[in-house]
């Protein structure tokens, strides 16, 4: 978020599941996982994401008598040496999605693949040595297993989080506060960006004609909110970390929607729709396996490959190994095979006979609760 290494997304929380686009999150996990077979890693991811997601819909239990406010899970790295942690924390009711939210925060962190220090490191903040030395020994271990956090927790949740993943002070303070400045200058302007997606993927009505004029006004209101968010940002990095008052350089335009004008609402659009772009948005923001280069996760990245049936885990990090040939790690003897091993882990080859419903059973943990 503004320059820090955090991605943000936003889900609906319906009562059947989370939802991104208008496309079930879950229903692209289990896909993904049945393709990647029994023991592979995105099995591993689709089990913690069905803990979450049952965590966050779940009112009450003994452990949590006031509900789950947010949930927390690791990835440790898979093809290169950063891994990322993935928070979801309850964001309130939402008049565009007519539903309670889901704010999810992607932040990536440098651990050498093969090592957990830094990930056993972050996790030892949210649950103390004991649990994770019980508990976690594996990558499979956190990608199944989320930190849960309760009314009296979530809002110290994030902080925690990116003060053990190595953000600074003033770091989380300049997070915070471009997020504050974008939801108050970019707010309706997100609000028709996020509805003209949800209304691209649902509504079946649309006639082509019509899916084409409002693809074009996506792509237009993708652009001004990236380019006005870019001058956001250099606002609030100036004052943060120089503590000098920016200057924009440009015409006033930029400052007349503020006033609640509507042709000055009109010409602003103008300005940032036509002006020379200073922001590119194809790309991910995330560090691909073959590139250094730091780049930005798209809501259509995202939406296209959730539709396709593929992983959050698989979004932010892509595969150098189709999915159909992920590795199968069993998660009770550890035999590893690139090998198809179908419902059971296989006794012929050296492994222990753990069958898919003994590790399901296996795997009903729905989490750790973190105490403050």
């Amino acid at each position: 978020i503004g320059g820090v290494k955090i991605k943000k997304l936003t889900y609906a929380l319906h009562q059947d599941g989370l939802y991104f686009a208008g496309i079930r999150v879950m229903d692209s996990y289990r896909y993904a996982a049945e393709k990647a077979q029994f023991g592979s890693r995105t099995w591993h991811e689709t089990e913690g994401m069905q803990h979450v997601q049952d965590a966050l819909l779940t009112p009450r239990t003994d452990e949590f008598p006031n509900g789950v406010r947010a949930a927390t899970i690791f990835s440790p790295p898979k093809d290169a040496d950063y891994g990322f942690a993935f928070h979801f924390q309850k964001g309130g009711y939402n008049a565009v999605f007519q539903d309670e939210t889901v704010e999810t925060y992607i932040i990536d962190y440098p651990e050498e693949k093969g090592t957990l220090s830094k990930t056993d490191e972050a996790a030892r903040t949210l649950a103390g040595d004991e649990e994770i030395n019980q508990s976690f020994h594996t990558t499979e271990d956190y990608l199944q297993t989320p930190f849960l956090f309760d009314a009296t927790e979530h809002q110290n949740a994030l902080p925690k989080i990116l003060s053990a993943l190595g953000v600074d002070d003033k770091s989380i303070a300049y997070s915070r506060r471009f997020q504050e400045e974008i939801k108050h200058s970019l707010g309706n302007w997100i609000a028709e960006y996020t509805q003209g997606m949800h209304y691209l993927a649902n509504d079946e009505t649309l006639s082509l004609y019509d899916k084409k004029l409002l693809t074009e006004e996506i792509k237009r209101a993708k652009r001004r909110i990236w380019e006005k968010a870019s001058d956001i940002k250099k606002r609030v990095r100036a004052e943060v970390y120089e503590d000098i008052p920016y200057e924009y350089g440009h015409s006033p335009r930029e400052f007349l929607s503020e006033t609640g004008d509507q042709y000055a609402d009109y010409a602003e659009r103008e300005y940032y729709e036509t002006r020379t772009p200073t922001v590119h948005v194809r790309r991910s923001d995330c560090r691909s396996v073959t590139s250094d280069d730091i780049l930005t996760v798209t809501t259509n990245k995202v939406a296209n490959a959730l539709s396709s049936g593929g992983t959050l885990g698989g979004v932010v990090s892509p595969d150098s190994i189709p999915e159909s040939r992920e590795p199968f790690r069993c998660p009770r003897c550890h035999f590893t095979t690139t090998e198809p091993v179908g419902d059971q882990c296989p006794r012929h080859k050296g492994g222990c006979g753990l069958t898919k419903k003994e590790f399901i059973e296996m795997s009903r943990k729905k989490g750790v609760k973190v105490c403050g």
